[in-house]
C-alpha cells in the first residue's frame, strides 16, 4: 500500500469513526482516489507546458502538439 492509500485510509477511519456505512466510505474513497488522479494529470499538463517553454524556438511561438525539433 503506498502513501496515498494509506493517507486514504485515514481520512476515511476519522471521517467515519462513528458512522460505518460501507456504501458512503466507498463512495468517499473512489472520489479521494479520483481527486488524486485528477491531480497528477494536472501535474503532468504543467510539466509538460514547462517542457514545453523549455523548448520553444526562439519565435515565442508555443504548441503543446508538436513535437521538439530534434
Amino acid at each position: 500500500m503506498n502513501l496515498t492509500e494509506k493517507t486514504i485510509d485515514e481520512l476515511i477511519a476519522v471521517s467515519f469513526a462513528k458512522f460505518s456505512d460501507p456504501r458512503e466510505k466507498y463512495y468517499f474513497r473512489e472520489s479521494m482516489r479520483n481527486l488524486v488522479r485528477l491531480a497528477k494529470a494536472e501535474k503532468m499538463r504543467e510539466i509538460r507546458m514547462d517542457a514545453t517553454r523549455a523548448m520553444a524556438p526562439a519565435t515565442g511561438k508555443i504548441s503543446l502538439f508538436a513535437a521538439p525539433e530534434s
